[in-house]
């Protein structure tokens, strides 16, 4: 694969992957249908969502699973 060279990349694949399983998916979506295309309320629900399914994953890469660890 195009990303076994770079480990930045193998993370960022297992990200991406991460956000297409089935679990995921659905629970973003529920965050989107709460957040009713209001920014506000996309930081409130759609935020958290996506950082908790990032961090998930990149923990197993030894980032750390404190927020900073995205960054």
């Amino acid at each position: 694969p195009a990303h076994a060279c770079s480990p930045r990349a193998a993370v960022l694949a297992e990200v991406i992957k991460a956000f297409g399983a089935p679990e995921n998916a659905q629970r973003m979506e529920e965050a989107r249908d709460n957040a009713c295309n209001d920014m506000g309320k996309m930081l409130q629900f759609l935020l958290p969502a996506a950082t908790q399914i990032q961090q998930d994953v990149i923990k197993a890469y030894g980032f750390s699973n404190d927020g900073e660890g995205g960054l």
